[in-house]
């Protein structure tokens, strides 16, 4: 299973939302390096679809 993300915006409140679902692993696919948080004030993440997280998986997406 792979990583898959929805981000949406809510400009009233300057939020970001990104919604993670799959696996979050070492291997996952996630590079937000494209996203532009100018003017986001917040950054909400929902990790309840998730179907599996481990501790490699946050280390290398935080990093």
């Amino acid at each position: 299973m792979t990583l898959e993300y929805k981000l949406t915006t809510d400009p009233n409140t300057k939020t970001l939302y990104l919604q993670l679902s799959g696996v979050l692993n070492e291997y996952a696919d996630l590079s937000l390096d494209d996203i532009d948080l100018r003017g986001i004030d917040k950054l909400v993440v929902d990790f309840e679809k998730l179907k599996y997280l481990n501790s490699s998986g946050i280390k290398i997406w935080i990093l």
